[in-house]
């Protein structure tokens, strides 16, 4: 039987030890501060990044991992497998699957899939996460491949940003720069659609837009049953463990996932951000 292994990048948002527990290889982005770089998750951690940008006042910017890097961490998995299926940021945000299809290129021994995924965090999380679940089932690539689709089909992503300069500045979002200059403090709701993200709604409350967020994802739900939900944050653990409790009344997932936001996606949108994702049944 052939054995297939999972590769993601820094955007997924999986918690370390799911990522741990599965197998999972993780490519970094680089995190570039004006005179020094960091791999996101190797070299530097949300709570780092946050100190940095407070102490050094620069606003840093991301870089996609090299096609070289890609291809290293392919020779390095074809040690354990003969396929290789890459999950990676959608196409529309980001570069870095025309990276990952360059360095598999350099890599024959193996055959590699790279997968847009489409969006960022754990959406594709989800998609990374029940991937690896399969391949250790022993599922086939297109039974995986198959099932990764039903995951995109079946999850939503409603955020939101306290710190509106980051995603002004990040250049990726539609409609920040409007959010960010409003004469009135708002905060922004984003969601993706067609792989871009905007901001649809804005509130004028942390709690207002919290609770927004989970009605938008009862909206979504259109009749189905909310299996999981992830609750990701940019280093405000605190207020996550809190808006989990108010989302697991309102709710009612099976399982609640709580993990990091990551420096990759807090250069765009800002500390003290919120992912709200729901993972439907299909």
């Amino acid at each position: 039987m052939a054995e297939i292994k999972i590769v993601t990048d820094s955007t997924c948002s999986l918690p370390p030890e799911l990522i741990s527990q599965y197998g999972i290889t993780v490519v970094p982005y680089a995190i570039q501060f004006a005179r020094e770089s960091y791999r996101d998750g190797v070299d530097i951690d949300v709570e780092q990044f946050e100190e940095k940008v407070r102490s050094e006042g620069d606003m840093p910017k991301t870089a996609i991992p090299s096609p070289g890097e890609f291809a290293e961490v392919y020779q390095a998995v074809a040690e354990q497998a003969d396929t290789i299926i890459s999950i990676h940021a959608g196409k529309k945000v980001s570069g870095i699957c025309g990276s990952a299809e360059l360095g598999a290129a350099e890599v024959p021994k193996v055959h590699v899939e790279v997968v847009d995924s489409n969006i960022v965090s754990m959406p594709m999380g989800f998609m990374v996460l029940e991937a690896a679940k399969a391949a250790e089932a022993g599922k086939t690539k297109d039974e995986i491949l198959a099932l990764i689709e039903e995951v995109k089909e079946n999850t939503g992503f409603f955020a939101t940003s306290v710190e509106l300069e980051f995603i002004k500045e990040s250049g990726r979002i539609v409609g920040a720069e409007e959010a960010a200059e409003s004469a009135v403090k708002v905060k922004p709701i984003i969601t993706f659609t067609d792989g871009v993200p905007g901001v649809i709604e804005k509130a004028r409350t942390q709690s207002a837009v919290l609770g927004r967020m989970i009605e938008m994802a009862k909206e979504r739900a259109a009749g189905r049953a909310i299996e999981q939900v992830a609750i990701v944050h940019a280093n405000v653990e605190e207020i996550a463990l809190k808006f989990k409790e108010r989302v697991e009344k309102e709710l009612a997932p099976k399982v609640t996932l709580v993990s990091q936001l990551g420096p990759t996606l807090t250069v765009h949108l800002g500390p003290g951000s919120f992912v709200l994702v729901p993972f439907y049944s299909s």
